[in-house]
């Protein structure tokens, strides 16, 4: 039986499928560990990258960050420097008489605060130089007292006020003889609109001559009867008669009065019907009637404007036959409007009529003063809705009916008053701060050292708020870059209380990048 031959390449061919397992094997060992290490450390690390030097707070991460010093003020010294009056740390007048920097304070705050205070109070950060800000700017104010006002706001919708708004109607049937003004155009008080040819006054002022030649015949007539030798019954009956034509008179002018038209002359003497008669004819038209042509009718019934204002509405035109109280025009004062708003029942208990605001349509920044005319009785306080009225004076004609409009009542207001900017104070819980320049070491004015200052906070006007305590005239306060100061602080402040030290109440010093 012949030998089987095995060739070399035979041999070689299980070792290398051998080999090639063990590679996979290994492999796929090193993806898993590889995923359950990487799973730990997400587990360990939340996922997130930290830098190496996170963890070590004396290892400047930018070399523009500023170095800053904390130095904070032992906790008995800060004890003996509470000011009962203000019920506050650090009051710049506890070591004073008297209260030099209320001065008139719009809010008199007096209860009393015997908690510790915050930690942050007596904290002096020092800073070797303003070359160490590396772009950053601190800037300071000084405290002065100023105007301060306490006001309440409130929207509402702009209308024209009731009694500057009328719509003049015709008395009296008839035809529109004549316009005199265009709409939208301005008239003034007693100018004429419009000119009615109406033939009902034609009647109504005939009888007014009538009775008055009747009273000038009744008067005539008792007048020769004085000294006359006639029984006492036929005076008496004549004065009867004057009586009645002098009420007969009365009554047709004041007929032509309640048209619009002026009194008429009621006094006969030194006149005759002709001339009575030329002077009804241009009743209510003296002024105009030269310009009315030769021979005007005298028909005719001046419609007069009751105010200043603008016509924005004139639907009749010349020639028109108009009814009875017809409407002729619409007649409005713009220089006067009405804004009601919509306060809350708080808001509302502090406003009274005659206080003083100021008014401005939505989107611009031009005001107007206003007046409070009336306030809707509050009997809860704590009502949602109070309705207020205000008269606005709209000299300038900026504001529009119609418009929305925002108010200032001034509720309150004081003429010397201290007030920092809102971007300088810092909230920690229900405790305000500030930085104060500290010019122990006589510093120049915007000084290197600050003072963590406790004060307390009043009402808010705009971006101001009023300062009841805590500073003095003359001091100046950190504006811009103040938020940085106070991070500095708080970081500073974290990384002491991490540290289990017994003596903390006495004087540390921390350096903070």
């Amino acid at each position: 039986m012949p030998e089987k031959v095995i060739s070399a390449d035979s041999r070689e061919a299980p070792l290398r499928r051998w080999v090639s397992r063990a590679m996979q094997g290994v492999l796929q060992v090193l993806v898993l560990g590889g995923l359950v290490v990487l799973g730990i450390w997400g587990h360990e690390t939340g996922w997130q990258f930290q830098s190496a030097r996170r963890h070590q707070p004396n290892v400047r991460e930018d070399s523009e960050t500023p170095r800053i010093q904390v130095d904070w003020m032992p906790r008995e010294v800060l004890l003996g420097k509470y000011c009962a009056t203000h019920a506050i740390y650090l009051c710049p007048c506890a070591d004073q008489q008297g209260n030099p920097h209320r001065l008139d304070t719009l809010q008199r705050n007096t209860h009393a605060n015997d908690a510790a205070p915050p930690a942050w109070v007596g904290a002096v950060l020092k800073l070797d130089s303003q070359d160490q800000l590396g772009g950053q700017t601190i800037t300071t104010e000084p405290i002065s007292p100023q105007p301060f006002r306490d006001v309440v706001h409130g929207y509402g919708r702009l209308s024209f006020f009731p009694a500057d708004e009328v719509e003049l109607r015709t008395p009296l049937f008839g035809t529109v003889w004549q316009r005199r003004k265009n709409p939208y155009e301005w008239v003034n008080a007693g100018e004429v609109i419009a000119l009615i040819d109406s033939p009902e006054l034609v009647r109504l002022k005939g009888e007014y001559l009538q009775a008055w030649i009747e009273h000038k015949a009744a008067k005539q007539k008792a007048e020769s009867l004085v000294q006359a030798p006639v029984s006492q019954q036929e005076k008496q009956l004549a004065a009867a008669e004057l009586t009645e034509a002098t009420l007969h008179l009365k009554a047709a002018a004041e007929t032509l009065i309640s048209y619009g038209l002026p009194r008429p002359d009621p006094s006969p003497d030194a006149r005759d019907w002709i001339q009575v008669r030329e002077e009804l004819c241009s009743l209510g038209l003296e002024d105009y009637w030269k310009e009315l042509g030769d021979s005007p009718p005298a028909s005719l019934l001046p419609l007069r404007a009751p105010f200043s204002g603008v016509l924005i509405e004139f639907p009749v035109t010349m020639g028109q036959v108009i009814e009875q109280n017809a409407l002729v025009c619409r007649l409005v004062n713009p220089v006067r409007l009405l804004l009601v708003l919509s306060l809350k029942g708080e808001d509302a208990a502090r406003v009274h009529p005659g206080q003083r605001a100021v008014v401005r349509a939505e989107g611009s920044q031009e005001t107007q003063e206003a007046t409070v005319v009336w306030v809707e009785p509050v009997d809860d306080p704590d009502k949602a809705q109070v309705r207020v009225h205000l008269e606005v004076k709209n000299w300038q004609k900026v504001l529009k009916a119609g418009a929305w409009g925002e108010a200032e009542i001034v509720v309150g207001e004081a003429s010397r008053v201290l007030s920092v900017p809102k971007e300088a104070l810092h909230r920690d819980g229900t405790t305000w701060g500030v930085f104060v320049v500290d010019n122990s070491s006589r510093e120049t004015p915007e000084g290197t050292r600050f003072q963590a200052r406790m004060v307390r906070v009043g009402k808010s006007r705009g971006d101001r708020c009023e300062i009841v305590a805590g500073l003095l005239p003359g001091e100046r306060v950190v504006v811009q870059g103040s938020d940085m100061l106070w991070n500095k602080m708080r970081r500073a402040l974290s990384s002491r209380l991490q540290q289990d030290r017994p003596n903390r109440g006495e004087l540390a010093t921390d350096h903070v990048d």
